[in-house]
């Protein structure tokens, strides 16, 4: 075979990442120009350019990957391989920067060697625009087979401005070391979804059904340095005799020290009944598989302030928010279809009481207080369970132990 022959495959392959490159970055420009129009008003021929590009897009991606496959075919069954799988296809743009390829492995690569000495793999994956190229060297022995997970971390910002879903492209690249020189065994690109910023996956549903558990980043959505939260937990203090909330400072018994936590929390309930005007709105906690994922919108708390709505998983991390903001240690309980909000009755205590936050504009603190004992009282014999079990489920997210893990406000 002639060289010009040889590299005719490569400047096709090069000619299709440009045309992948371009046609990604023309739809970002009109999505982000139907944004701004809305869904009612959207002129026809920005409708007809996206589909257009969508469509020249998804030929280029699948010529890349049709050339990249006869590309790295390998030419002895004896030679070292390598196979990629993509294990989520929707990234949730909010939080990815908090997660490690531990809590949400995006790719997974197979690296084997058939070979009688160990051989060093090279492999490297990264999101087109969005991300940091990751690399890691992976030593396989002689004869065995390795799995590597990999998330590349993304560029500060990358996600700043999605609000509404989008598509972007996920390379993976996998060379082995061999006599001083590299050797290229898999060079391979997935499109991959990013949910707008507001979207909380739950969880992703894995190959053999089982649920990598993501609740734990229900965390993120509790920002108590936001300047609403500050402003609000200022009103809050007036419904104190002493006109300031003073966290866990003290002394007493246990039932004084609950009570002393209680009653800033029923300063704080009072002061959102009175300020915040927020309606609660009658919709359960959704928690419906979506391509793989459980996923849902959240409303960050200063949303909900601004646009006066919140249902009870928007109302509990509001609360979160402004319990955490006032110096003591919030919790988020999950059940199935429903959240509220808790807070430990002393820093240590290790006990906690419980408030049904869609009873702020409806009844009094009290009752909203005995509505949260009582659920937690009918939820507690099922915390441990896994999170979804048709069986029943309940999970205690205390806000403390969430920051320890590194779950700190979302940006």
């Amino acid at each position: 075979m002639s060289r010009s022959t040889k590299e005719a495959p490569e400047r096709e392959l090069a000619h299709q990442q440009v045309l992948l490159h371009t046609h990604t970055q023309q739809l970002q420009i009109i999505e982000q120009q139907i944004a701004m129009f809305g869904p009612a008003l959207v002129p026809v021929h920005l409708l007809t350019q996206r589909d257009w590009f969508e469509a020249e897009r998804t030929r280029a991606l699948r010529q890349m990957q049709s050339l990249e496959r006869k590309k790295i075919q390998p030419k002895e069954q004896s030679a070292p391989k390598a196979v990629a799988r993509l294990l989520t296809s929707t990234l949730p743009t909010g939080l990815l920067h908090l997660m490690s390829s531990d809590t949400f492995p995006l790719v997974e690569i197979d690296v084997y060697n058939p070979t009688s000495a160990d051989v060093t793999f090279v492999v490297t994956s990264w999101i087109e625009e969005q991300s940091y190229a990751r690399t890691d060297r992976v030593l396989v022995p002689a004869g065995k087979k390795v799995t590597h997970h990999q998330l590349p971390v993304v560029k500060p910002l990358a996600f700043a401005t999605i609000y509404d879903i989008s598509k972007g492209v996920l390379q993976v690249r996998v060379s082995y070391l061999w006599q001083g020189q590299e050797a290229l065994l898999l060079l391979q690109s997935f499109e991959v979804s990013f949910l707008a910023r507001d979207v909380l996956l739950w969880g992703t549903i894995q190959g053999d059904r089982s649920i990598n558990d993501l609740s734990t980043f229900i965390g993120a959505w509790v920002t108590p340095n936001e300047r609403s939260i500050v402003e609000l937990l200022r009103q809050a203090a007036e419904y104190t005799p002493s006109k300031q909330l003073w966290g866990y400072q003290g002394t007493g018994t246990p039932e004084q020290r609950a009570a002393r936590a209680r009653a800033q929390v029923s300063a704080i309930f009072e002061a959102l009944k009175a300020h915040g005007g927020i309606t609660y709105i009658n919709s359960p906690l959704s928690m419906g598989p979506n391509n793989g994922s459980i996923r849902q919108r959240i409303s960050l708390p200063r949303d909900s302030l601004t646009y006066r709505q919140a249902n009870c998983i928007d109302g509990a991390v509001l609360y979160a928010s402004l319990i955490e903001r006032a110096a003591m240690n919030p919790a988020i309980m999950i059940i199935p279809g429903h959240a509220f909000v808790g807070w430990e009755t002393w820093g240590g205590s290790g006990r906690y009481e419980f408030l049904e936050t869609t009873m702020t504009g409806s009844h009094s603190f009290v009752d909203a207080w005995q509505q949260g004992q009582a659920q937690f009282a009918q939820a507690e014999p099922f915390i441990g369970r896994p999170l979804f079990d048709p069986g029943g489920f309940a999970r205690l997210l205390v806000v403390l132990d969430l920051r320890r893990r590194g779950i700190v406000p979302v940006r």
